[in-house]
């Protein structure tokens, strides 16, 4: 039994008692002695006082909170209430029982409150996020709980959880197994029998792709396309359609621009990389990291003329379009031009049939099956060990072997039996009874014959050819060509028409009686081979690609106004166009002269007048090609130039030379940029009325932009 009770023969201050009716009382004091009127039964003892007192507030609930945990807080009958007075702007805080003031109202200004309520909120939310707050105050409440990830989180980020992926196009594999058996008692058993696995893939394919409304996907792919700017990808997220505000604005990877209204700061078109949108407030930033897969050029026209600049590097040579017919040729290019602008040779082309690969049937009436072999032809430089050189070639004036069927035995190899051109016969023959291997001295596929003129274009005295449009890394080029020298004819290759048994395909002058005779004939036509499908630097075939034409971009071009120069990027000192003065005498020597530029003045005779020799045909085409009458202006030549004149000079002569560009292919070229330091650079005048030349190929669409003075016009109406 408790009993509670103030004892009044204390001091004034008040003692909370407990009574225990036993053998002893405890009184919970400050500690006085105090009497027993009980008897001795009774004992009173004092303990410390309470450490947590409960005190009653004087204030309003709003600015005096009880904070005691022991409290049990005032009960529902006390109804606490906040009311706006509009006649006197405050806040009264009012504690009523029923219709009775259970205190005095207090009151607060609008400053006051307005703090308060900051304060209150503030604290509520920190009080939800340690879980102190709400139904579950007894224990820590997850503040992510409420939120369900999978969808919410998903709906909030994609606009939408559904997903939509739609893929068009093919994907075409071809399988195959080549096996060939030699019964040659000088081989082994395992070496007679040849087996090898053939695999062909051809992709072109497209995906468009959404997530929710906010994540985009475009992807297009073509393992073999007619221009760079067919593969496109982009990966575009776009959250501006639901809200303005946000700070991320857009997001795009993959092909990208960079457009600015500045003409100032031009933007660029054709990158590459990863572009981020942002909004801060009134500010937008656009930062994009991406690489230029694209080059800028600016066309100005005044009065009726087009003036262009150009600019290319030394690297920059047009790859896999010039090729000389032999090597005979290329050994002879370089004497034929040192009395520019005659040529000095009795060199002259009679007739040229042009093959390249042809894997789309676009014209079944021009396609031929060939076999390109490397060594037709050739009396020196052959690639094979099993093709004999002839002991009697025909002969130039000089005693050097000129190219000819009958240079060495390989034609007479493979015309001997007319049964060995048969389509299902003549590679195992080759492999076989030959031994020459595929892709290095022989490829066989399935060509269409090139129109002269449309298709491409012949030098007949300095005997190369140049292909019209761009032939792909894995092609076939094939020849098949007849020439004069001295007034005797020579031939190199079969001239389509001329073949045994049965007419073959592809030949203009007697065309087959019906399309089925084209597409069915079962002969082959053995060609000299320009380029295999798997170009290799080691082989001799190499070299019959010419490495020294430059394309400037121009059509139609003409002497007037025509400014070229070579410039040598000097490391830290800049352009000129001289070699460093490390290299002795040769750095007084123009570059245009020094690489056999500049030999002519405007009337075309000698001496040099400081200009490059415009010389159509030879050092410029119409077509917007520079030709540096040297076969390896940056490697061989210019080592050689500065080393017979200067012996001491070698080791520089091998720093400043770029050969690694002649040796290996151009991608290989550019891991050494510290080599890449020629620039041929120079502008020219086209007619231009109406129609302005962009002379370029791979434009991507809306790239351009035409300005009249300082206005931009509008594409479709201006």
């Amino acid at each position: 039994m408790l009993i509670m009770m103030n004892w009044k023969n204390l001091p004034a201050k008040a003692f909370l008692i407990v009574l225990t009716i036993t053998s002893s009382f405890y009184v919970f004091g400050n500690g006085y002695d105090i009497e027993d009127p009980f008897g001795p039964s009774v004992v009173i003892r004092t303990l410390p006082a309470d450490t947590i007192p409960l005190q009653d507030r004087y204030g309003d609930f709003m600015n005096d909170q009880n904070r005691n945990p022991f409290d049990l807080q005032d009960p529902e009958s006390v109804k606490k209430e906040v009311e706006y007075d509009p006649s006197t702007g405050l806040y009264m805080i009012q504690e009523r029982i029923g219709e009775d003031y259970f205190r005095s109202p207090t009151y607060m200004t609008f400053e006051e409150y307005t703090e308060w309520r900051a304060k209150k909120q503030e604290q509520e939310y920190f009080d939800r996020l340690s879980g102190a707050s709400g139904p579950d105050r007894g224990g820590l409440v997850d503040p992510m709980s409420k939120f369900d990830l999978s969808e919410s989180l998903a709906d909030r980020l994609f606009g939408g959880t559904k997903v939509d992926i739609r893929p068009q196009g093919s994907i075409d594999l071809t399988f195959g197994w080549n096996y060939s058996r030699r019964e040659d008692p000088g081989l082994t058993v395992n070496q007679q029998t040849i087996n090898n696995f053939d695999f062909l893939m051809n992709i072109n394919m497209s995906v468009e792709g959404k997530i929710g409304e906010k994540l985009r996907l475009s992807f297009n792919y073509n393992n073999k396309p007619t221009f760079d700017f067919d593969n496109q990808m982009k990966l575009q997220y776009d959250p501006t359609a639901f809200s303005e505000d946000d700070i991320l604005q857009n997001i795009e990877v993959g092909n990208v621009s960079l457009p600015l209204r500045s003409t100032l700061i031009q933007g660029a078109q054709s990158l590459f990389g990863v572009m981020l949108d942002t909004k801060w407030g009134p500010l937008r930033l656009k930062t994009i990291v991406a690489q230029q897969k694209s080059d800028r050029k600016q066309i100005q026209v005044q009065g009726g003329a087009q003036y262009t600049e150009f600019e290319v590097f030394a690297d920059e040579y047009e790859e896999n379009r010039h090729y000389f017919l032999s090597h005979y040729n290329r050994n002879t290019f370089e004497e034929s031009l040192e009395d520019l602008p005659i040529i000095r040779n009795v060199f002259s082309l009679e007739r040229v049939q042009v093959y390249v690969t042809d894997d789309r049937n676009t014209q079944p009436e021009r396609l031929v099956d060939i076999v390109a072999l490397a060594d037709l032809g050739e009396a020196e430089r052959i690639t094979s060990s099993s093709v004999i050189p002839s002991q009697m070639p025909p002969l130039d004036y000089q005693g050097r072997p000129l190219p000819d069927n009958s240079s060495n035995n390989l034609y007479a190899e493979v015309t001997r039996d007319t049964s060995i051109r048969q389509t299902n016969r003549v590679v195992s023959y080759l492999q076989g009874a030959l031994n020459l291997q595929a892709g290095r001295d022989f490829e066989k596929v399935r060509a269409i014959m090139l129109t002269e003129g449309r298709d491409f274009t012949v030098n007949k005295e300095l005997g190369y050819v140049t292909i019209n449009y761009p032939v792909q890394p894995d092609h076939v080029v094939g020849v098949s060509y007849q020439y004069s020298y001295n007034g005797e004819i020579f031939t190199v290759g079969e001239i389509s028409g001329n073949v045994p048994p049965t007419q073959a395909r592809g030949d203009t002058n007697n065309p087959p009686t019906n399309a089925n005779e084209a597409t069915t004939s079962q002969t082959v036509v053995f060609t000299k081979m320009l380029k295999s499908a798997t170009q290799r630097v080691d082989l001799p075939m190499w070299d019959l690609m010419m490495k020294n034409v430059y394309n400037i971009g121009a059509y139609n071009l003409s002497q007037e106004d025509f400014i070229f120069n070579v410039y040598y990027d000097e490391p830290g000192i800049g352009e000129k166009q001289f070699l460093p003065t490390t290299t002795g005498s040769n750095s007084e020597i123009p570059l245009l002269r020094f690489f056999n530029l500049d030999r002519l003045n405007d009337n075309n005779d000698p001496p040099a007048n400081g200009q490059f020799d415009f010389i159509p045909g030879l050092t410029v085409t119409s077509n917007g090609r520079i030709m540096i009458p040297v076969l390896e202006p940056f490697g061989s030549t210019l080592y050689n130039k500065i080393v017979e004149s200067e012996p001491d000079k070698a080791a520089i002569a091998e720093q400043l030379s770029f050969q690694v560009l002649y040796d290996s292919t151009v991608t290989r070229a550019r891991e050494y940029p510290d080599k890449n330091r020629f620039v041929l650079r120079g502008s020219y005048k086209g007619e231009s009325n109406n129609v302005i030349q962009l002379n370029t190929f791979n434009l991507p669409q809306g790239s351009e932009t035409v300005r009249a003075g300082s206005q931009t016009l509008e594409r479709g109406s201006d």
